[in-house]
């Protein structure tokens, strides 16, 4: 397969007479984070499924990313060939692909205004809006808007331009609620507004689950072949179980049902050498503890940080066991976000452990974590050269006595 970049000329997409254009499906997004965007890890669930289901056909992907009013155009002008992603219905001019999974989108409260609704009945939508009646609810402006909600006259929507300003609004008692999708929710809590964490939570249950798609330009010439191509791949992730394995790379996989009578325990670790020869000890670890079972999420270090501290956003208890460093072991233990290991087995011996790493891993002499593997920081310095420069290296430098060493 050959990769053939788009070029760009006053501002549009020439697509004709580019030598090996027809190996390329063209596409255009806005960025919607934490689902697709040029600063997610190989820039996001959404383009790794439309990558992997073009290519299990023999195509590449061209991806841009343009503001979403600007990509929807782009699409309807057939001056790319899709756009991703969409939900069903929501663009004219287009012709929609198979669905694959989507977002979750629900109402996000004060913590303290609302426990939220633990019948876990989906709401009658008339019904829903007269008990929240008189209620602010921030929207994103040209954006999805729950059913009945603009049209009920209970309801007074507050649009802002995106999320991050209607999570400010709720935080600072400008809204009752929010409308948003769990995981950008708890994303931009994550990455962006940490002291919310803990502070505002879902009202349950989640109101709306969309599918994903991308979308087509209606009247180009290659729709009806990269449709049939880009459908026919996604069948194939979904088949073999390569879609589940994509969700569960990029943290989107939602916990398994619990079956049966065993203790199943979900560990979140990020994909290091040390880790990944930890994952390999289970087996053993099963057949000594028959009545667990272990299942393990590995991810990339930033996305492993994203993912554990969207988890703590949502509180949905998909992680059991979490690898994390020592720098946020007591501040997450400070904001009671990890539970001490006051109960260790007989053999453990806390005291064989190096007393610094002690330290970092404890608050308030409880230790909240147990160490792995241990990293040093060590300096080096070519004793020769000291000699003949007249210069003693103290016993436990400082960074003061390296920089006077230094000039």
């Amino acid at each position: 397969m050959r990769r053939v970049w788009g070029v760009l000329l006053l501002g549009g997409l020439l697509g004709c007479g580019i030598a090996g254009a027809a190996d390329v499906a063209r596409l255009v997004s806005s960025s919607r984070e934490p689902y697709i965007g040029p600063h997610l890890p190989d820039q996001g669930y959404v383009f790794e499924v439309a990558k992997s289901a073009f290519a299990r056909v023999g195509y590449d992907v061209d991806l841009q990313f343009y503001p979403l009013a600007r990509a929807r155009l782009l699409v309807q002008n057939s001056r790319v060939d899709a756009i991703a992603p969409v939900y069903l219905n929501e663009a004219e001019g287009v012709v929609y692909s198979d669905p694959f999974p989507g977002d979750v989108i629900g109402l996000l409260a004060l913590a303290d205004e609302h426990a939220g609704d633990a019948s876990g009945a989906m709401p009658e939508w008339a019904r829903l809006w007269r008990e929240l009646s008189g209620s602010r609810i921030g929207v994103v402006r040209g954006g999805y808007v729950l059913p009945g909600m603009a049209e009920s006259g209970d309801i007074v929507v507050s649009p802002a331009n995106h999320d991050l300003q209607n999570l400010d609004k709720l935080y600072y008692q400008r809204l009752e609620y929010v409308q948003i999708d769990q995981y950008t929710a708890a994303d931009l809590m994550a990455e962006q507004r940490p002291e919310y964490i803990g502070k505002l939570v879902f009202r349950h249950p989640l109101l709306a689950r969309h599918s994903f798609h991308l979308a087509f330009s209606l009247q180009g010439e290659r729709t009806a072949t990269l449709l049939r191509a880009f459908n026919k791949g996604l069948a194939m992730l979904q088949a073999d179980g390569t879609l589940t394995e994509i969700r569960a790379r990029f943290g989107l996989l939602p916990r398994h049902t619990e079956q049966g009578s065993k203790h199943h325990l979900v560990i979140a670790s990020v994909n290091n050498p040390e880790m990944l020869m930890l994952r390999s000890l289970s087996a053993e670890f099963e057949r000594q503890h028959p009545d667990i079972e272990l299942e393990w999420r590995v991810f990339d270090e930033s996305t492993l940080r994203r993912r554990v501290l969207a988890e703590l956003a949502l509180g949905e208890g998909r992680f059991d066991v979490v690898t994390i460093g020592n720098y946020e072991t007591p501040i997450w233990a400070s904001r009671g976000w990890l539970l001490p290991f006051d109960s260790l087995p007989a053999d453990y011996e806390p005291g064989d452990l190096f007393p610094a790493i002690v330290q970092s891993l404890s608050l308030e002499k409880h230790l909240y974590a147990l160490p792995f593997y241990s990293e040093g920081i060590a300096t080096y310095y070519r004793r020769d050269l000291f000699t003949n420069a007249g210069l003693v290296m103290p016993p436990k430098p400082d960074f003061a006595d390296l920089r006077r060493l230094a000039e």
